[in-house]
């Protein structure tokens, strides 16, 4: 995949806008860390999740008290700027942890990392701490979402098996149901409750 490099030192997969690519100057002296650097150093610290790429309870504690302060923050000041790329680095390992699920495909796993960031970007702009659903369970269909459509983007020929073209008809039916019913987007475990089929199932659909 041929990237480009950003200002921000971010490296920006093809086909991906800037805007959605470039989070805000990450830490370091002069404002000039990368998110790239980030997301190597995340690897490190991937060990800390459990095998579901969760936090255990005393970062997800902390994650939603900073998720409360972000919220409260006026927009366009630093220290809005700076919370927000901590929260990014903060779950950076669990885009690692999505984005291996994928690396059999065919791409690297370098540039599906770089994929799925901007999904977690995504999430930790949209995410309220306020609907009792922890971070991790709510960045996941985003960040999957996002890698699935690099795939989908790539324009690859791949003859889609019977099996995952009916899981994607039940999930795309489940998913309108559990939307009307909850007034949100469903959880990857509500989903797999819903038709009895386990999370790693959801995810693959």
């Amino acid at each position: 995949m041929r990237d480009e490099t950003i200002r921000t030192g971010v490296v920006r997969p093809a086909g991906i806008p800037e805007q959605q690519a470039r989070p805000h100057p990450v830490d370091g002296a002069d404002g000039s860390q990368s998110l790239n650097v980030a997301v190597e150093q995340s690897q490190e610290r991937a060990g800390q999740m459990s095998e579901h790429g969760h936090h255990d309870p005393h970062d997800r504690s902390r994650a939603r008290a900073l998720f409360i302060e972000l919220r409260e923050l006026p927009d366009g000041s630093a220290e809005k700027a700076e919370l927000r790329n901590r929260l990014v680095r903060m779950h950076l390992p669990l885009v690692e942890h999505l984005a291996r699920r994928f690396r059999n495909r065919g791409e690297p796993l370098d540039d599906l990392t770089q994929v799925a960031t901007i999904g977690l970007i995504k999430s930790v702009d949209r995410f309220d701490p306020d609907r009792g659903v922890e971070f991790s369970t709510y960045a996941t269909p985003t960040v999957v979402g996002e890698i699935k459509r690099h795939f989908r983007d790539k324009g690859w020929a791949v003859r889609v098996p019977r099996r995952l073209q009916e899981l994607r008809l039940s999930l795309t039916t489940a998913t309108a149901e559990l939307s009307q019913q909850h007034g949100r987007s469903p959880t990857v475990h509500e989903l797999a409750e819903r038709l009895g089929i386990s999370e790693e199932e959801v995810l693959e659909g």
